[in-house]
C-alpha cells in the first residue's frame, strides 16, 4: 500500500501546494486559531469569508471577504478570490 502524502508536506517546488485559504468562521473560537496557525505558516494567502457588515476581528494577515450568503453568486464570486 502506498504512503499518503499531503500537499502540505510536498517539497518546495511542488507545484499542486495549496496555496490560497478561504476559511468560513475565521473570527469565530475555533476559526480564528486555525486562521492564525495557517498565517504563521507563511505557506497561504488567508481570506476570511465573512458577512456583510460583520465586525468579527481578524488575525493580521488575514483578507475580509464579506459575502451575502443568500447570494450564490456572491459566494462564487468570494472563493474564484
Amino acid at each position: 500500500m502506498a504512503t499518503l502524502k499531503y500537499a502540505k508536506d510536498q517539497p518546495a517546488g511542488f507545484t499542486n501546494r495549496i496555496e490560497r485559504v478561504a476559511l468560513v468562521g475565521a473570527g469565530g473560537n475555533v476559526g480564528s486559531h486555525m486562521a492564525e496557525e495557517l498565517v504563521k505558516t507563511g505557506k497561504h494567502t488567508m481570506s476570511a469569508i465573512t458577512c456583510i457588515g460583520s465586525k468579527s476581528i481578524l488575525v493580521d494577515g488575514v483578507h475580509s471577504v464579506p459575502v451575502d450568503y443568500e447570494n450564490e453568486d456572491s459566494l462564487v464570486e468570494a472563493l474564484r478570490g
